[in-house]
């Protein structure tokens, strides 16, 4: 839209707080409204109303006024804003995405009066920075989020434990440790003959509700451990509520060996003291009160499919004299529910598929280059964050280039090409920051690279969970490759 079809635009006025203010710093209503009506005049553009919001907070945009203004944008009753300065529109630019992507996509316009030209789109160097402020918006945004898994990635990276404080620990408040779990008891120090502290598999016995986990954990090794679990930490633990889930619950987190974790990509393995040994731990999960069989039989029970109907394959006994591990469809339940039959259902045995996805798995993480250290990511992204503020800081200045500045760069033509150049330079180093992003979240892909090789069942299925979105079978005898698909997650 060109400036002369800009006939007429609606006004917008913005005090946060109105009583007790003043100065010459502070912008009441009647100066706003002023300095709104003079700028149409000047410029042929009939400001027919001029909306107010008082005493309403400039940090958020869910203003009454502006959400006024803004739907008459889009609803094409008005050619655009007109407002005091930037910050009565908004007090942040990424706050402000959103109505700028809107006013953008009705061809509207954007004017703050005491900007100058800076601001105004009903002139080129005003509308070409709104389109600087719209990347800048999203630029700040995509920080933003990055920023949050970077700052996920240093805290479990120095063993701070992210969410409320698993019951037998306390949270460190203060000094280098903050943020870390300690026991939450005191320690049973037994001594032997040397004066050496007996520790059993490495693990020191605690007072306190330390004490009373490690206690569940043994129970929870008999036959009806998980019972007499319960009994103990209701006896115990009378400040909280306990039945068999939350205590199985209680026993699955890997927290108690001494882990924290965030997400599917961020572990460390010896982030504090762990109350329970490896093997402790895993007989808590495999004994017979958990299930008749354990999903870890089964790694790929979840994500595998049957190719004929699209169902799911769960783990089974195939054959008989032994009956071996596979997969197969599970149409035969939903036939029971009154759905259609597989017209061809799949199975396959388990042993020849796990491996063939484990192979397959290793060769496409090693082709995606997934040895990277979350370290060298991180830094990356900040060196490409500073390169981006630089070029976006060159642009900025080009757009508002006075008409000096733009007369040294060889007149209007010159100063659109200096732009032009200024905005590729920009989006090379967009790209740049979004790889650097790219290596910071594929650090979930190397974490699953890495339980790959460790041999160890769980480890293999919690690698299959991280990586892979789909396996599809096909019916038949012949070669895996030929009846196997495996898709993984972006």
């Amino acid at each position: 839209m060109t400036p002369d079809k800009a006939r007429k635009m609606t006004g917008y006025v913005s005090v946060s707080r109105v009583g007790g203010r003043e100065g010459v710093s502070y912008a009441s209503p009647e100066i706003q409204r002023k300095a709104i009506e003079e700028w149409g005049k000047r410029h042929g553009v009939a400001v027919t109303e001029v909306i107010v919001d008082e005493d309403q907070s400039g940090g958020t945009q869910n203003r009454p006024g502006l959400r006024e203004v803004m739907r008459r944008i889009e609803d094409a009753e008005t050619d655009g804003l007109v407002c005091y300065k930037l910050d009565r529109f908004a007090r942040t630019v990424a706050g402000a995405y959103d109505d700028l992507e809107k006013i953008k996509a009705a061809d509207a316009h954007l004017v703050c009066v005491a900007d100058g030209e800076l601001i105004d789109t009903t002139t080129p160097g005003g509308k070409a920075m709104l389109g600087v402020m719209l990347v800048f918006a999203e630029f700040t945004l995509d920080t933003l989020k990055a920023g949050w898994m970077v700052s996920k990635a240093r805290a479990v990276g120095r063993g701070a434990h992210i969410g409320p404080v698993p019951f037998g620990y306390r949270r460190v408040d203060d000094g280098e440790a903050k943020g870390t779990l300690v026991p939450d008891g005191e320690p049973l120090t037994e001594v032997d003959e040397d004066g050496e502290v007996v520790e059993s598999a490495g693990i020191v016995t605690y007072t306190g509700n330390a004490g009373v986990v490690q206690q569940a954990y043994e129970l929870a090794r008999e036959p009806d451990g998980i019972a007499r679990a319960v009994k103990q930490l209701e006896k115990l633990a009378r400040s909280r509520r306990w039945t068999a889930t939350t205590v199985r619950r209680l026993l699955a987190n890997r927290v108690y060996r001494g882990e924290v974790a965030y997400g599917e990509g961020l572990v460390n393995t010896e982030a504090h003291t762990p109350l329970v040994a490896e093997s402790v731990w895993k007989l808590a999960q495999t004994g017979p009160r958990w299930s008749r069989r354990p999903n870890a039989q089964f790694a790929l029970t979840g994500v595998v499919r049957c190719a004929s109907c699209g169902g799911p394959m769960a783990g089974a006994r195939l054959g008989s004299k032994p009956a071996k591990r596979g997969y197969r469809c599970t149409a035969w339940q939903r036939v029971k529910r009154g759905e259609d039959p597989c017209a061809a259902p799949v199975s396959v045995m388990a042993e020849p598929l796990e491996e063939y996805v484990r192979e397959e798995l290793e060769r496409r993480l090693a082709e995606n280059g997934n040895g990277r250290a979350l370290a060298d990511a991180v830094t990356e992204l900040k060196c490409a964050q500073a390169a981006l503020q630089t070029a976006e800081e060159h642009l900025l200045s080009l757009a508002g280039a006075d008409a000096a500045r733009r007369e040294a760069l060889g007149g209007s033509a010159g100063w659109e090409r200096a732009l032009t150049q200024a905005t590729t330079e920009r989006d090379e180093v967009l790209e740049r920051v979004g790889r650097a992003q790219q290596s910071i979240y594929s650090r979930g892909k190397t974490s699953a690279a890495d339980k790959l090789r460790s041999g160890k069942t769980e480890d293999y299925a919690l690698a299959v969970k991280q990586t892979v979105k789909a396996i599809t079978v096909v019916k038949g005898r012949g070669k895996l490759d030929e009846r196997v698909t495996v898709q993984l997650h972006p």
